[in-house]
């Protein structure tokens, strides 16, 4: 089941049942658009000028997908961590500064690419599942803490733009060009490091 936000889209949600099921943002922002789509697995916002994506989308337990690109949205929805089906997260083309709270350990894919993302948090670690992360686009990140490494599943990353716009300190982009296996070595050399200075 899949709710479409169309820019579009003048019907009324309280018109009945729509195919495909679409709604307007001021039906989005209406306190009981989720409420009305509990078994919904796949939502998807795009050029709809969000700043967020409203109230009630922790209530949505079969939720799998979220793909709002191309918004106003300047956080990540903190009712993220309490939707444990979710596995694909597409906020590209945002206005998003910031990636905490990032508690979501059944994300297997994560793009935040273009928006204004200084750094990348340490709970990172945390998602376990992880295997694509995109964060190209974000020219104010320089480095990757050290828990990065521990992302085993991680498969594709993608920082392009931003070590190329501001000069990465960790890892250098020589390290990044290389890939995934080269950046979790690197980072666990200098965790290293930092353990025997310690």
């Amino acid at each position: 089941q899949t709710l479409r936000v169309l820019g579009s889209a003048s019907r009324s949600l309280r018109d009945g049942p729509m195919p495909p099921k679409a709604a307007t943002k001021s039906q989005l922002r209406a306190g009981d658009l989720f409420g009305r789509f509990r078994a919904l697995r796949e939502l998807i916002v795009r050029r709809m000028g969000l700043r967020s994506l409203g109230v009630g989308l922790g209530e949505l337990a079969s939720l799998e997908s979220i793909i709002c690109p191309r918004n106003r949205i300047s956080a990540l929805p903190r009712d993220l961590s309490q939707l444990s089906a979710l596995c694909t997260v597409r906020l590209q083309h945002n206005a998003i500064t910031d990636m905490a709270p990032l508690c979501l350990p059944s994300v297997e894919l994560l793009d935040l690419s273009h928006n204004a993302i200084a750094c990348v948090p340490k709970e990172i670690m945390r998602m376990a599942r992880l295997h694509s992360l995109a964060l190209k686009r974000n020219p104010l990140i320089t480095e990757l803490p050290v828990e990065f490494r521990a992302l085993h599943s991680l498969q594709s990353f993608d920082l392009t733009g931003a070590q190329h716009a501001k000069q990465m300190h960790s890892p250098p982009p020589e390290v990044m060009s290389r890939g995934v296996a080269a950046v979790h070595s690197y980072l666990t050399e200098m965790a290293r490091g930092q353990n025997v200075n310690a």
